[in-house]
């Protein structure tokens, strides 16, 4: 009788478990990764690494940017981890399969690196921001100029085409804007050499800034002072001519 109850409390609990197990496993069958000769990971595997990883980063809580109140208010940045440059470009790696572009030449004086990813629960979500400079990096924006950074997740939809960025180039060049489309391999890659950005005074600046694709991730590019659009471009060749 006891038996018969303990079934009875059970299995309006157990069921909806064991469809969601073999729904998940109809969707996502287990499969190989292969990141590297010597490493070889299922699904799951990639999965958990990539949990493990994150959860190592330095948590850095919500923060407001430094700009005085009567430049700019109410800009608040989510909560982060700060991770290395070599955990955060894995993370990416191991949530897609692919690993993500990175810049194979950078200015010497840039000695200092870091990769910050969205606090999450649970998985990350597929976004990474490295950033490169010539001090040890707190935050990504708003506390102090990093003199480059790199936006890179993963994009939906269609990626654009060369005549998609041709008629956004012209586009531009209308409005006053000194755009530019360069392709660098088989790449195309929009170029804007003044684009907006703010100071952590709140002053506006105008910045070179980068935008390119690939089969899997999106790549937004931004260098700062002193460095110039010319450098931007070398970073850019880099990372596609000379990856591997």
């Amino acid at each position: 009788m006891r038996v018969r109850l303990v079934l009875i409390v059970m299995i309006p609990i157990l069921l909806p478990l064991l469809l969601y197990s073999l729904i998940y496993n109809l969707i996502y069958p287990p499969r190989e990764l292969s990141y590297s000769p010597k490493e070889k990971l299922t699904r799951r595997e990639a999965l958990k690494l990539a949990l493990e990883l994150f959860k190592r980063g330095e948590y850095i809580p919500a923060t407001s940017p430094n700009f005085p109140p009567e430049v700019i208010r109410g800009i608040v940045i989510p909560p982060f981890r700060r991770l290395s440059l070599e955990d955060g470009i894995k993370i990416m790696e191991l949530l897609t399969g692919k690993k993500p572009m990175i810049p194979k030449w950078i200015p010497r004086s840039l000695r200092y690196s870091a990769a910050f990813l969205p606090d999450s629960p649970g998985l990350p979500r597929v976004l990474v921001i490295v950033c490169y400079d010539d001090k040890p990096i707190s935050h990504f924006y708003g506390k102090e100029i990093i003199q480059v950074s790199i936006e890179i997740a993963t994009h939906h939809g269609r990626v654009p085409g060369s005549e998609d960025l041709k008629r956004l180039v012209e586009k531009e060049r209308k409005s006053g804007k000194p755009a530019e489309l360069l392709k660098i391999g088989e790449i195309y890659v929009y170029i804007c050499k003044k684009a907006r950005d703010l100071a952590p005074n709140g002053n506006v600046i105008r910045i070179p800034m980068a935008m390119l694709w690939d089969d899997t991730y999106c790549y937004t590019m931004c260098v700062r002072p002193p460095l110039t659009a010319e450098d931007l471009i070398r970073v850019v060749e880099s990372m596609i001519l000379e990856r591997k």
